[in-house]
């Protein structure tokens, strides 16, 4: 790494999309993944170095806490928006205010918890940038507008 390039302050990651498994070892950051999704296809050896936490939409709290992650970096980060996509699930805003000190998160507070639909986001092709790169705009500006406002 470079002297001026940031460094990353996650040291236990759990993926649980195939995308954040590829993107770290491109990266070179395979050193912080704690655990994969099952489906975990490239590179090829992470199937074999990760342990697998979750597949698709079974996500499994217990086996993702044992690879202790980083779960508080949400926290430590505050964002002002959240959005959440779940590929076959519905995106529950209350279950992430209910997360344990999460109240704390700007986000939780002023009530910036979106959803994106799955086919809008995550499935490949130009619908992720024609609607949900759009989706994610308009979200973004609607708080951008209401953050100007006294």
């Amino acid at each position: 790494m470079a002297r001026n390039e940031p460094r990353m302050n996650y040291r236990r990651i759990a993926c649980l999309s195939t995308e954040a498994v590829e993107t770290l070892y491109l990266l070179g950051a395979e050193d912080c993944i704690a655990g994969i999704s099952g489906f975990t296809t490239r590179p090829g050896r992470a199937r074999k170095e990760k342990p697998k936490v979750s597949g698709f939409s079974s996500a499994k709290i217990e086996r993702i806490l044992a690879v202790t992650p980083d779960p508080a970096e949400v926290v430590r980060r505050a964002p002002d928006i959240i959005v959440g996509s779940w590929c076959g699930k519905k995106f529950r805003p209350e279950q992430v205010r209910a997360r344990v000190g999460w109240e704390m998160i700007p986000a939780v507070r002023g009530d910036e918890l979106h959803e994106i639909k799955s086919a809008d986001i995550l499935s490949p092709g130009p619908g992720a940038i024609t609607e949900g790169l759009a989706q994610l705009e308009r979200i973004v500006t609607r708080w951008a507008q209401a953050a100007k406002r006294p």
